[in-house]
């Protein structure tokens, strides 16, 4: 083989591999969904550009931080999270994928936010090398859930004060 038709065989394969990574970036950032990877120290390897967003941080400034503490630090309630309890580190022991509801995240203001997510490794000739996170943002449903109880209260409530002052429909 030529050393000319070894350098052409070369190029095109490095322009299909350019073309596939292309792809997937685009793929990756346009997802409506937050979308991280961790590697196995828990430190952020990838952030989707959706996903930064709704932590408000960028992209740059959340890969190599540690996730968990950065990210995934305390409970909605206001309770540490150990990190030995939280289910993405859960995916890195035990190489099993997770599903999550109803969680939080914080973002880079200090305020937090409710998530639905699923962790599933990352896995390399058949060894976890890490964790792929796709997380949505389900405050608005939550809220407008909470507010649905609210007002089944209220309406409870009112209807039980009726009832007592003998107000019943005729």
């Amino acid at each position: 083989m030529s050393d000319h038709r070894v350098r052409d065989e070369r190029r095109q394969a490095e322009e299909a591999l350019a073309r596939l990574r292309r792809q997937y970036e685009l793929i990756l950032n346009s997802a409506g969904e937050g979308i991280y990877s961790v590697d196995l120290d828990g430190n952020f390897t990838f952030i989707n550009p959706k996903g930064a967003e709704l932590l408000k941080w960028t992209v740059a400034e959340l890969l190599g931080k540690p996730a968990h503490a950065t990210i995934h630090h305390t409970k909605s309630d206001g309770s540490k999270y150990p990190v030995e309890a939280c289910p993405v580190h859960a995916s890195l022991r035990t190489g099993a994928t997770q599903r999550v509801t109803n969680d939080a995240f914080w973002r880079k203001d200090g305020t937090s936010f409710r998530v639905d997510y699923v962790s599933a490794p990352i896995k390399e000739g058949g060894q976890t090398v890490g964790a792929i996170v796709t997380f949505r943002d389900i405050t608005e449903p939550f809220r407008d859930i909470t507010e649905r109880k609210r007002a089944e209260k209220r309406l409870i409530g009112l209807l039980s004060i009726g009832i007592s002052r003998g107000d019943r429909p005729k």
